[in-house]
């Protein structure tokens, strides 16, 4: 069996090949075949991918590459809802977040190009889950950045 959208979302996704296989519990050589059509997963094996990666079994076992139409309206809120997180990084790198600093400098490309594909009519869903992925993660370090440390100090009255 061919898995072009597992390709095309490890080809996109932050994550290496190596966390696919641990997720499907096959090795990472093992995997690499499954990639390369010569050998080909286990129903568990696509289950716990689908399950650990947060994807619909269906995306993964689909024969065919599933692209993004911006016809659909459903695909240009996807879009949208992303390219929205994106400038919310943005103001937070504005206003000294690392983590959004590191990301307008590195990552950012991945949403300029899959808006950039998807406005060509040539984004596929798994260039949407990686782009989705970077995004997320990143807004996850500025919450983590955001979040303030209790400290406890000495008082006059003693420790608080």
């Amino acid at each position: 069996m061919n898995y072009p959208n597992l390709i095309e979302i490890i080809t996109y996704h932050p994550y290496h090949v190596s966390t696919f296989a641990n997720y499907a519990e096959v090795t990472g050589e093992l995997l690499q075949e499954v990639l390369k059509g010569r050998e080909e997963l286990l129903p568990e094996e696509i289950h716990n991918i689908s399950k650990y990666a947060g994807l619909s079994m269906s995306v993964l076992e689909c024969p065919k590459l599933i692209m993004l139409d911006i016809r659909r309206y459903r695909h240009r809120t996807m879009i949208n809802e992303l390219i929205e997180k994106t400038r919310y990084i943005q103001f937070c790198q504005e206003n000294g977040s690392h983590a959004a600093d590191i990301f307008m400098k590195y990552d950012v490309g991945y949403v300029a190009d899959l808006r950039r594909s998807f406005v060509d009519d040539k984004a596929t869903y798994g260039q949407y889950i990686g782009a989705r992925e970077y995004v997320n993660q990143c807004i996850s370090f500025i919450n983590g950045e955001q979040r303030k440390k209790k400290v406890r100090t000495v008082s006059k009255r003693g420790i608080s």
